[in-house]
């Protein structure tokens, strides 16, 4: 099976056990074999992800040459033109989940993998998957028993 998984939005440092848990994650899966991952990346994670033969890396995102980085700088700046820029940040989001859908049809993905966030893009030629919560890791005695993060206290 091919899997693709969209790390865009992992921020390595920054994202405590959430990073710990996708890295320890994709750690098994690999030990295990079976599948090709292709890792989805961005210019600020792309050299702390693994590069095996069943893991393979793409940079989709150049964070310095995006225009997200200039929205936010904008919007501090000239505060009268939020909705204008508002727009362009949509259609911004738009072409880069349109670039996401060809390159998933390109690579002939089974399945989309999002660890971190909401499904992105929404619609695809595969199936997609997403954590809904973030699960936690409870060790006790010996053992380890991971949740999924929706438990009620």
């Amino acid at each position: 099976m091919r899997i693709g998984i969209n790390l865009i939005p992992l921020r390595p440092g920054r994202m405590g056990g959430a990073e710990v848990y996708f890295r320890d994650l994709l750690g098994e899966w690999l030990r295990r074999g079976g599948h090709e991952y292709l890792l989805v990346t961005a210019d600020y994670n792309h050299d702390t992800l693994p590069e095996l033969p069943a893991c393979r890396k793409v940079l989709f995102v150049r964070e310095n040459a995006g225009t997200g980085r200039i929205i936010r700088k904008a919007r501090r700046i000239l505060e009268p033109m939020v909705r204008r820029l508002g727009r362009v940040r949509q259609k911004y989001h738009r072409a880069r989940a349109d670039s996401l859908r060809s390159m998933i049809h390109h690579e002939r993905l089974d399945l989309w993998f999002c660890p971190f966030t909401k499904l992105d893009p929404l619609v695809r030629d595969c199936p997609g998957v997403f954590l809904r919560g973030m699960p936690s890791t409870q060790r006790t005695r010996g053992t380890t028993r991971i949740t999924d993060g929706l438990s009620k206290r």
